[in-house]
C-alpha cells in the first residue's frame, strides 16, 4: 500500500525530538533498499503482504504485513535494543495518517535480533488493518 508507505515515513519524519528514532538513525530509514555505503544505524522497511478484506462482497479493509530492519555496525548490541526500544514505541498502536484509509490497527506481530558477519541486525514485523474511507 503506497499510501501507508507514506504513513510509516511521516511518522518517523514526525518524530524529531532529542531522544526519537530520527534522532537516533544517523543512516536514516528507507523504503526497501537502503543505499550504498549508508551510515549505520538505520532501517530498512518493506512490505510483506497486502490483501483485502471484503464485506458483502466489497473491499473494505485492508490487512497488511511490514517489516522493519534495523541495521547497525557496534560491537555491542547496546545501540540496536536502544533503537528496537524507540521504534517500538513509534509504532506499536499507531494511528497512522493514510489519505485513503482509516487506522483500525498497528500491533507489533514478531521480533528478531542476530549478529550478521560484522553489523547486527533487527527484525520487526507489523500488522496494520486498515479500514476504507
Amino acid at each position: 500500500m503506497k499510501d501507508l508507505d507514506k504513513a510509516i515515513i511521516a511518522e518517523y519524519k514526525g518524530s524529531t525530538g532529542a531522544g526519537s528514532l530520527y534522532a537516533a538513525l544517523t543512516g536514516g530509514m528507507w523504503n526497501s533498499k537502503a543505499p550504498q555505503e549508508i551510515s549505520f544505524p538505520y532501517i530498512v522497511f518493506h512490505e510483506i503482504n497486502d490483501s483485502p478484506e471484503y464485506m458483502f462482497g466489497s473491499d473494505v479493509m485492508e490487512n497488511a504485513l511490514y517489516q522493519f530492519s534495523v541495521f547497525d555496525d557496534s560491537d555491542a548490541i547496546t545501540t540496536l535494543h536502544s533503537i528496537y526500544a524507540k521504534l517500538t514505541t513509534l509504532y506499536d498502536d499507531a494511528v497512522l495518517t493514510l489519505d485513503s484509509y482509516n487506522t483500525v490497527q498497528f500491533v507489533r506481530e514478531f521480533s528478531v535480533s542476530d549478529k550478521i558477519d560484522d553489523y547486527w541486525q533487527y527484525v520487526i514485523q507489523y500488522r496494520g488493518i486498515f479500514h476504507k474511507k
